[in-house]
């Protein structure tokens, strides 16, 4: 069998448990792979039979047939046999479909070992965009190189990105967790920038982020249409690269989340003012990637939530990412 449509099969299916082959170039090892019932085929024996390539797609011809690596008897549709099974893609994994057949989910790993499933399109494999009347910013209307102050993207906000300090974020087309992101790496200046939303007394969120370099980063959520000022904040989101680690903090209470590795994506959900059912009103709780969620904690006032802060300390060598930030009105 052709060397480039044995490694499509192997590496397209695995990543989306799907038959969707996409033809790749090299000089591969030859693996073993299996047609079962195809005319014309001979089942143990490499050959032509049973594929059918349509330029971007190779695909089996018959859906009846069976693909083995490493085995002349697979005895379901894809079996691995001999060797792992190998994604080498941060934030990629296996995506299936939910057992109601209606949407789907990936299902990757953190550092920690935990699992994460997470809700994405079943055909783009992108998580899908929160309800119409939610707060969120892909960032990915934003042009590469351009800064973020200024820029009004996304829905349910009530301003522009607006920005504090001399320092700003710049929009990103690579390396980002989906799509365009912004990244800051100013060594001389902080890049504070302050956006509002409706005022809301109850809500939850997520936000993807990845950091390097020493010290620590922030994003804040205040009861004012702007973080500027004393006694405005109500909790806060802090990533320490010093410590390699996520903490929710509000006044002098804190939480730690877990363990952050640097150039990494991590994903911080949060939920405040009663919201899934476990804190009060006045509290807040977070988890990293899927884990176990904190304790809840207060907040350091009262007041809604209406306006958030991206707070990026300066300083040589540090870059800090943020990407896909969302919060969801109860």
């Amino acid at each position: 069998m052709d060397k480039k449509i044995v490694f499509s099969a192997l590496v397209v299916v695995l990543v989306g448990l799907a038959v969707f082959l996409s033809p790749y170039s090299g000089d591969l090892p030859r693996a073993f792979v299996v047609a079962q019932g195809v005319p014309g085929g001979i089942p143990g024996q490499g050959g032509p039979s049973g594929w059918t390539d349509d330029g971007l797609i190779v695909r089996l011809t018959n859906i009846a047939d069976f693909v083995g690596i490493g085995t002349q008897n697979p005895p379901a549709k894809l079996t691995v046999s001999g060797g792992d099974v190998f994604v080498s893609d941060t934030g990629k994994g296996v995506r299936l479909k939910d057992i109601d057949g209606v949407g789907c989910h990936r299902v990757t790993v953190n550092s920690s070992g935990v699992l994460i499933v997470t809700v994405v399109d079943c055909l783009t494999g992108e998580p899908p965009p929160p309800p119409i009347g939610n707060v969120y910013d892909s960032f990915d209307s934003y042009t590469a190189g351009s800064e973020l102050a200024g820029g009004n993207g996304g829905a349910g906000w009530t301003s522009g990105w607006v920005k504090t300090s001399p320092g700003d974020y710049v929009a990103q087309s690579t390396g980002c967790y989906s799509g365009n992101c912004v990244r800051q790496a100013d060594q001389f200046n902080d890049a504070i920038d302050d956006r509002s939303f409706g005022p809301l007394i109850s809500g939850s969120g997520r936000v993807h982020t990845k950091i390097n370099g020493e010290s620590s980063q922030y994003i804040r959520f205040c009861n004012d249409v702007t973080c500027v000022g004393d006694n405005k904040e109500k909790f806060y989101l802090e990533y320490s690269a010093s410590f390699n680690a996520a903490y929710l903090k509000a006044g002098t209470s804190s939480q730690s989340l877990g363990t952050i590795l640097r150039n990494i994506w991590t994903d911080v959900e949060f939920q405040f003012g009663g919201n899934g059912g476990v804190c009060s009103f006045s509290q807040v709780r977070a988890r990293l990637d899927g884990g176990n969620w904190s304790s809840c904690i207060n907040m350091s006032n009262l007041g809604n939530v209406q306006s958030v802060r991206l707070h990026y300390n300066a300083y040589t060598g540090r870059e800090w990412w943020i990407d896909e930030f969302i919060i969801l009105a109860d």
